[in-house]
């Protein structure tokens, strides 16, 4: 996964829950929505499963891969494990394969 993607599934995460709180806060709550605020509510919040890995997640564990490309057990665990190193910037993780520590 590359910087950009991150980026712009973070913000979209971000708007994804400003909108949830916002429609749960300005129509009274859940129970009072009408029918299509209550239908966007829910897309909002599918929206915002879905993007949480992609978004934070991946972010996070980008920013924690310099501390665990230090010690060769966790690179190894992250370098056999194909879901953490696709979540892991590109940019950065071909910064340990540069400096030989990949």
């Amino acid at each position: 996964m590359t910087k950009r993607v991150s980026i712009i599934c973070l913000v979209g995460f971000i708007l994804c829950l400003l909108g949830v709180f916002a429609l749960g806060i300005f129509s009274g709550g859940v129970e009072y929505m009408d029918v299509f605020v209550r239908y966007t509510y829910n897309i909002l919040w599918a929206l915002l499963v879905i993007l949480f890995l992609p978004g934070l997640m991946s972010y996070l564990f980008s920013r924690s891969w310099r501390e665990f490309r230090k010690d060769k057990a966790n690179r190894e665990f992250v370098r056999k494990n194909p879901l953490l190193t696709f979540f892991i910037w590109r940019e950065i993780r071909d910064e340990g394969i540069d400096d030989g520590q990949h």
